[in-house]
């Protein structure tokens, strides 16, 4: 077994070891519940007790991510898309603009290349279990592809009409050319900078309903000192609260070229590694897991790959 498949095996444990953790931890605040209920309650009679024992509750089974969805389920996705609903639009990007900026969309000739994004949706919703979540794009080498990834992969959670999603721009040295919004003045280093400024100030349409962008802003030398502000943190769990159904992606320089990938990484919840065929070696691959926190890493994805 390679040291990659040992590493994503591991980020699994991990996470169903802390899935686990939080059953066990909700089970014993259950079970200390009731029994406080049943020491301040009155006594009852040694008849009604033998007669009527108190009946416990059922365990709440672990729930299948995969199985149907329960109506708790249907009654939030309905909840979502009446809030979503409000959100203010631009006219929506033409398929030649989509194209033009290699994005995804339905209708698209490679749906091989639609299929993939969407898998990989899917698989990112399995893992969170119904929870939103922000996700660290990052490659092995610069210029692997992780803004094409990050950027589709946020697109291809816009399709849901129940979700929106986000991307953020933190290559500050090296922007992405094709995030899909307008040339704009203020982005997320100018947001930093200035207490004054709002969130709602940098997140812009994109014109792909229910697709939220934010720009790097103008290029600083020393990005680390934003990356490890606290109105990072702050902007992070604000944008992410106002949707319950919002899913954020960091389009991050790559972990060979900035140490700003570390504390872009603690920042969010899950980390995904784009690495380029074909571009770099199987001992550089494995270097560059060794640098990311292994209980957030959820997979590898290969860009460029030939089929």
């Amino acid at each position: 077994m390679s040291k990659i498949v040992k590493a994503l095996e591991m980020a699994k444990e991990a996470r169903l070891s802390r899935s686990l953790q939080r059953q066990k931890a909700a089970e014993e605040a259950a079970v200390a519940a009731a029994t406080a209920a049943r020491t301040s309650a009155p006594t009852a009679p040694v008849e009604a007790r033998t007669k009527a024992p108190p009946q416990r509750k059922k365990p709440v089974p672990v729930k299948d991510s995969l199985g149907p969805r329960t109506g708790h389920d249907i009654v939030r996705r309905k909840s979502s898309r009446a809030v979503i609903k409000t959100m203010d639009e631009v006219e929506p990007l033409s398929r030649e603009d989509l194209a033009d900026k290699k994005i995804i969309y339905p209708e698209m000739e490679n749906q091989r290349v639609l299929n993939v994004f969407r898998d990989l949706r899917t698989t990112l919703l399995t893992i969170a279990d119904g929870s939103n979540f922000s996700c660290l794009v990052t490659s092995a080498v610069p210029k692997g592809g992780s803004s094409f990834v990050a950027t589709n992969l946020a697109t291809a959670f816009s399709f849901d009409d129940s979700k929106t999603s986000l991307i953020i721009d933190c290559n500050l040295n090296a922007p992405n050319p094709n995030l899909p919004i307008s040339q704009v003045k203020v982005g997320l280093t100018e947001y930093l900078e200035d207490d004054q400024l709002k969130a709602g100030d940098i997140i812009r349409p994109t014109g792909i309903p229910r697709m939220r962008a934010v720009s790097s802003g103008g290029r600083r030398e020393i990005p680390a000192e934003y990356f490890s502000s606290d109105r990072m943190i702050e902007f992070l769990e604000e944008v992410q609260s106002k949707f319950r159904d919002r899913y954020t992606f960091l389009d991050g320089p790559s972990t060979k070229e900035s140490a700003d990938v570390k504390l872009l990484a603690s920042l969010c919840d899950y980390i995904l590694l784009v690495v380029p065929y074909a571009r770099v070696t199987t001992s550089q691959v494995e270097a560059t897991v060794r640098t990311i926190d292994q209980s957030k890493l959820i997979g590898v994805v290969f860009n460029n790959e030939p089929y």
